[in-house]
């Protein structure tokens, strides 16, 4: 081992002519110098009586930290060592960079650093965690290839260059001083009279603010291991003579993380009905609230972004008579379809735009729903709804059945077409022609942008009224009324009789719409089955009660008196005129699933009718249980056969005969007339078992067929377009469909970058 001399290691010594050199001299060390004039230092020692010389350009002076490492004793003596320190010298004919930065864990430690650059202009580094000189060794070894050479970290560094350290120690002592200020001649803020005056003073504040603000955080240790201050200022609110004022600062700053939060905010405002002129009003009484032109500008923009990605073009209905006539012929269809700038009452999504937005989310989800190879099943759906008196609207939506259970949520039915008007075969005829190109596509599959071809099923589901006109099929009142087969109507309640899922080619008026999707696949809606066979049966039990005398007196108070304990409003409205019949309360689907279980029809019978009582009530009791195994989520073969022949015993038992001689002793009273059956309980007893056992073979449940998330996305969108909310802020010329598409486009937009719904803050009361 031995130790590399220096004096053939010399860097250039340069100075002006006229600069006068500073001569430092300790025990066997002379340093000339100018510093901080000059960089460049020179130093000679004396070793073994012989004078080395060696030459430094000080590139960072660095500092010391609060707990500082020393070099190793030699001759008694150590030095301390400062963190981010650079300097260039020489070594073995190359000038080479020296570096030290501080590594705050556990425990301190010094990375080493010597770096220099080869004859090929490529910078190279070697680096040690243990000293100064095990990094200049592994320099030496990797230029000289001497494994054994040795050098004085302390030496090539320069930490024994005794005047830097009192360089640094003079400045780390500047620094803590505390400042006097200067006689202040300011005038008083209230002296100042105009706005620009005061606005200057305030910013001279808040300049000072953040100033010394940096101060107080890295004395109450505010940083990371490394020292660096990990906390900023963001805002302050002041209170001047009754006047708020808030300092932002960096309120340029356009950063991810401030347009994330603007998205945020944007996404509450859609999501809650809070419109622009709301925002304002709220602006007004919470100043610190980011101004609504900030929230505007930013809806604008991600509304631009989505509409480059999902287009909405329009066309025109021309639907000039609303008044409820259902005469299909005062609809005129424009066939013209309009420029994305011009006006038209429809609107709609291409599919194919949908799929490139939402499979993708889908395959990078936590637990990924769609896998290559899967089979996409895509159910389109629709229905209509009444916006006000005389304006109707009609939607289809599209969802991935893939997602499950997600399905039956509003937000994953997504828009495909909207147009002001009615359910009528000749506006349903031009709604399917804009999208029979791309069903025809999807039946070979959808190819992604990378590439990929997903295969695709198609579905259809809906309620009786939508499915019908689509398959052009005559109204549910026809003699051959049933979407799935040829039976008549005189035969609805004959369960000996089977039916097959096929098609029904003696009610057919007008060709097949959408026939793009498999017979097959056309699913019947379970909402709304429960819901017209449960108006059935409670029609058919009040109907029955308003008959007897004791109905207005007695009979209508229990009635009442029930629902009442069962959480469920409920009133009878006599009829207005001499001929006229008794109306209830129209129920909501979650207050007849309650009647139907727990509903006590018996208490409403006594005597010799209370059988009959029993009867009723069990026969509401045994439809609730079958809609509940229909709605289940997994459900196994032999409950699909089990369902089947219970369900046809169902319909036995609701259309029982009397059996007898009438008002004899033996007489068995009977349930209610054949003519009462109807075309959703010949569906629930004849075609949903079928349509269970298809869908199971293909890993599906009926439930998911549902349009409950249909009817919630329709109330949503009159509630958020037809509530008010929407006067104000300006005028579209545009109907307000157009207005819902752009919301959708922005629901997607909030799931592609996972727009966050809620920030945290902490708030603490400073007692002063």
């Amino acid at each position: 081992m031995f130790q590399t001399p220096f004096n053939e290691c010399e860097i250039p010594f340069t100075r002006n002519e006229n600069e006068e050199l500073i001569i430092h001299e300790d025990t066997n060390r002379t340093f000339f110098h100018n510093y901080p004039s000059n960089p460049y230092i020179h130093a000679v020692r004396i070793f073994g009586g012989k004078n080395y010389s060696q030459s430094y350009k000080i590139i960072s002076l660095g500092q010391y930290p609060v707990k500082v490492n020393y070099t190793k004793k030699e001759k008694g003596i150590k030095y301390k060592i400062p963190n981010d320190y650079q300097v260039e010298t020489m070594l073995n004919g190359l000038i080479v960079l020296c570096k030290t930065h501080y590594q705050f864990s556990r425990k301190i430690a010094v990375k080493y650093t010597v770096e220099w650059t080869d004859e090929n202009g490529q910078v190279n580094s070697r680096y040690s965690l243990s000293s100064a000189g095990a990094a200049s060794s592994l320099f030496l070894k990797e230029i000289c290839n001497k494994p054994t050479s040795r050098v004085s970290g302390t030496i090539l560094f320069g930490f024994d260059i005794s005047f830097m350290q009192q360089f640094r120690e003079t400045i780390a002592h500047q620094l803590q001083q505390p400042i006097i200020p200067a006689a202040n001649r300011k005038r008083s803020y209230t002296d100042l009279t105009s706005r620009s005056q005061k606005n200057k003073r305030i910013s001279m504040v808040g300049k000072d603010i953040a100033t010394q603000t940096l101060t107080i955080l890295k004395n109450n240790k505010f940083t990371s291991p490394s020292e660096e201050i990990i906390a900023t200022i963001e805002s302050i609110i002041l209170k001047i003579d009754g006047e708020i004022v808030e300092l932002h600062f960096n309120s340029g700053d356009t950063t991810a993380d401030n347009i994330q939060h603007l998205d945020s905010i944007v996404r509450a405002c859609d999501e809650t009905l809070i419109s622009r002129d709301g925002y304002r009003r709220l602006a007004q009484a919470v100043p610190n609230l980011i101004r609504e032109h900030a929230i505007e500008k930013r809806r604008n923009e991600i509304t631009r972004i989505m509409k480059a990605l999902v287009p909405i073009k329009t066309f025109n209905i021309d639907s000039s008579t609303f008044d409820g006539d259902d005469d299909e012929n005062q609809q005129n269809i424009i066939e013209t379809e309009f420029d994305d700038d011009e006006v038209g009452n429809g609107a709609y999504r291409s599919i194919l735009s949908l799929l490139d937005i939402v499979v993708p989310i889908l395959i990078k989800s936590e637990s990924p729903i769609l896998k290559v190879g899967d089979k996409i099943n895509i159910k389109l759906s629709g229905d209509g709804r009444n916006v006000g008196r005389k304006q109707k609207h009609v939607m289809l939506t599209m969802c991935i059945l893939n997602e499950g259970e997600a399905v039956l949520n509003p937000s994953h039915q997504y828009s495909i077409c909207l147009y002001i008007g009615k359910e009528a075969y000749n506006s349903l005829s031009t709604v399917s022609a804009k999208f029979s190109h791309e069903l025809e596509q999807l039946k070979d599959g959808y190819r992604a942008s990378d590439g990929t071809i997903w295969p695709i099923e198609l579905f259809f589901s809906g309620d009786w009224k939508f499915v019908a006109l689509v398959l052009g099929i005559n109204a549910a009142t026809s003699n051959y009324f049933c979407l799935y087969c040829n039976c008549h109507k005189d035969e609805r309640h004959n369960m000996d009789k089977v039916w097959l899922n096929s098609k029904n080619t003696r009610g057919c008026k007008n060709p097949m719409l959408f026939c793009e999707i498999n017979q097959n696949n056309w699913i019947p809606d379970e909402l709304h089955l429960m819901l017209r066979i449960s108006d059935v049966l409670f029609q058919c039990l009040f109907y029955e009660l308003v008959k007897q005398k004791e109905f207005t007196n007695k009979t209508q108070a229990l009635i009442i008196e029930e629902m009442k304990k069962l959480h469920v409003h409920f009133e009878f409205y006599p009829p207005s005129t001499k001929n006229g019949k008794w109306d209830w309360t129209s129920l909501m689907g979650p207050d007849k699933k309650k009647i139907l279980k727990d509903f006590q029809v018996a208490n409403l019978f006594e005597g010799q009718q209370a059988a009959r009582g029993q009867n009723i009530e069990k026969l509401w009791r045994e439809f609730y249980r079958l809609y509940k195994i229909m709605r289940q989520k997994s459900i196994t073969n032999e409950e699909i056969n089990q369902f089947e022949v219970d369900a046809k015993q169902w319909i036995c038992d609701f259309c029982r005969p009397t059996i007898g001689t009438m008002n004899s002793a033996n007489q068995q009273q009977g349930m209610y007339l054949r003519t009462e059956v109807t075309p959703y309980m010949h569906v629930f007893s004849q075609h949903i078992p079928q349509f269970m056992r298809d869908l199971k073979q293909k890993g599906m449940v009926l439930r998911h067929f549902s349009t409950s998330s249909i009817e919630k996305k329709n109330h949503q969108q009159v509630r958020l377009f037809f509530g008010g909310t929407t006067m104000g802020g300006g005028k579209s010329k545009k109907p307000v469909i157009h207005d819902i598409f752009y919301y959708e486009n922005r629901q997607l937009y909030y799931q592609i970058h996972d727009t966050p719904i809620k920030y945290t803050r902490k708030s603490l009361e400073i007692k002063t």
